[in-house]
């Protein structure tokens, strides 16, 4: 089972290649910029957020301030009782990155109530960022 140093230097890289061949590809540079960020979104939306302990998102958090550290940490804390760590709906690629999303959507309802922002714009980019992040942890985890 890889870090949580190796899953976010993973994320990264995805970040960078994945944001590059989009570009290369010729897509609308929002496009890749928002692939990249949802890369990027893995570190903190990993899926170890299913340990009912801090996890490396928790201390990204934790290192911006201790109030927005507890606010992480008690939104992520009833899906860390919920799901049994390395579970399916947590860990397997999509499956998981799904599971997780729909965890999130009162939040994104709310950012999308209170901004205007339509959450959809360019969501398929940022999800894909995602699942990818999310596919490269579950094979750093299992495949040795």
């Amino acid at each position: 089972m890889a870090s949580g140093k190796v899953h976010r230097q993973d994320s990264i890289g995805l970040a960078v290649v994945g944001g590059f061949l989009l570009g290369a590809r010729g897509t609308e540079p929002l496009e890749f910029v928002v692939f990249a960020l949802g890369a990027l979104a893995g570190i903190i939306l990993s899926p170890d957020l299913d340990v009912d302990h801090r996890t490396e998102s928790e201390r990204l958090f934790y290192r911006v301030g201790w109030l927005p550290g507890i606010l992480f940490y008690g939104y992520w804390l009833p899906y860390a009782l919920l799901i049994p760590h390395r579970h399916p709906v947590s860990h397997w690629p999509i499956v998981g990155t799904i599971g997780r999303l729909l965890y999130l959507l009162p939040l994104w309802g709310a950012a999308w109530t209170f901004t205007g922002f339509p959450p959809w714009v360019y969501t398929w980019a940022f999800v894909g960022g995602l699942m990818g992040s999310d596919t490269l942890h579950w094979l750093r985890d299992n495949l040795r």
